[in-house]
Formats: structure tokens, C-alpha cells, sequence
């Protein structure tokens, strides 16, 4: 497919797997100067693609992924650079595969689907991952989390700072990590199933605001 589209398949290499671990500490972000402002009204730049297996769109006011192929990832961008950001954005599941996970990825280079995958699953779970060709490296493996919803709508937010990469829901600070391997690149809006899913899944995202940020 023409690799402006910006849409990769990545096979899930690792099993949802729990994690007793300490959190890492929450730290202060400084939020500096909103570059994004995204309601998803027009097309603009973000990807689309359509086939049997899958669907990525802008629709009814909302980036809208669909799949029915498990073992996959599916995602989109604009293709925007940046490097330290803060990133949120509504999400609301759809259909029934409690196994479906869905998030954002930061420092996205879309020519071959490198980044750090910031996911959560329609069962309440979360990862912190490093994907690139041919691999995906948990920095936080998958592991549970009260604050996640297991269903419905919720808002994400992700931190992406220097070498800190941090996941809050609802408001709510889940855990972070440190990578240092990527420094910047694009925002990416994901989907994937993983092998024992056996529903068609779909998720939407609204709303995605993204501000540039720093460590104090």
C-alpha cells in the first residue's frame, strides 16, 4: 500500500501478561503552549484505509479503527513531528472483544511503525511499549489497573518528556517509564487484537489535544 497512507500490521509478539512491579513515581510536567487541537471535523492530513479486514477514518466527527484480524496492530497519524509532548484524547470502545486494546503512540516514524505504544485493553489493562520492525519490547508489561474502564468512554492522557513516557486516565496517573531509543516523531491513534480474540473490534477518538512540554 503507498506508504503516505502511514497504516502498519506489527504481530503481537508478547502475551497479556500480569506484572506485580513498583509504579514509577508520578513527576511534574511542565505544559507549555498547545500545538494541536484536533476535533476530527474535516480530513485533514490523517490516514485512512479500507479493506475487508479493517478500516481507519475520519467519520461523523471522530478518528474511527476498526478490525477483525487478531494478531495486529492498526494505526493512523497526521504525520506531525514533535519531541517532548503532552498528548490527551477521548477514547470510546466499541463492540464486545473485552481482549482489544487501543491507545496512542508517540515518537511514531511511520515508514516502518517504530514508537513508543502507550496501550490500554477493553478488560482494564495497560502497556508501555517499545514496537519497532520485528519488535516489541514491554517497557511496562501488561498489567492491571482500577483506574482503567472496562467498557464505555474515557480520556487519555499521555506524557512523552525527555525520557519519560506516562499513561493517566480519567485524570488519574496509572504508572510510567523511562526509554531513551527515540527522541522525537509523529502522534499515531492505535488499535490492535491480540491472537486469542476471535470478535471483530473498533474503537473512536475525539478531541486530541497535544502540547508541547518539559521536565522541570
Amino acid at each position: 500500500m503507498p506508504r503516505h497512507l502511514s497504516i502498519v500490521f506489527i504481530v503481537l509478539l508478547t502475551a497479556c501478561l500480569p506484572q506485580l512491579a513498583p509504579i514509577e513515581p508520578a513527576r511534574d510536567i511542565n505544559v507549555q503552549e498547545r500545538v494541536l487541537d484536533e476535533t476530527f471535523t474535516s480530513q485533514g492530513n490523517w490516514s485512512t484505509y479500507n479493506t475487508d479486514a479493517l478500516s481507519i477514518n475520519v467519520l461523523d466527527g471522530v478518528y474511527r479503527l476498526l478490525l477483525n484480524q487478531p494478531d495486529q496492530y492498526i494505526w493512523g497519524t497526521n504525520n506531525t513531528q514533535y519531541t517532548n509532548t503532552m498528548i490527551d484524547v477521548d477514547v470510546r470502545w466499541l463492540g464486545d472483544d473485552s481482549y482489544a486494546f487501543a491507545g496512542i503512540i508517540c515518537r511514531l516514524h511511520p515508514e516502518n511503525g517504530r514508537g513508543y505504544y502507550v496501550m490500554v485493553s477493553a478488560d482494564g489493562d495497560f502497556s508501555i511499549r517499545y514496537i519497532g520492525q520485528n519488535t516489541d519490547d514491554a517497557i511496562l508489561r501488561w498489567q492491571g489497573n482500577s483506574n482503567i474502564p472496562q467498557s464505555g468512554s474515557f480520556r487519555m492522557r499521555v506524557a512523552c518528556v525527555d525520557n519519560f513516557i506516562a499513561l493517566y486516565i480519567n485524570g488519574n496517573y496509572i504508572d510510567g517509564a523511562e526509554d531513551s531509543r527515540l527522541i522525537n516523531g509523529a502522534i499515531g491513534l492505535a488499535l490492535g487484537m491480540p491472537s486469542m480474540s476471535s470478535a471483530s473490534t473498533g474503537v473512536e477518538f475525539d478531541n486530541l489535544r497535544v502540547w508541547n512540554a518539559e521536565l522541570p
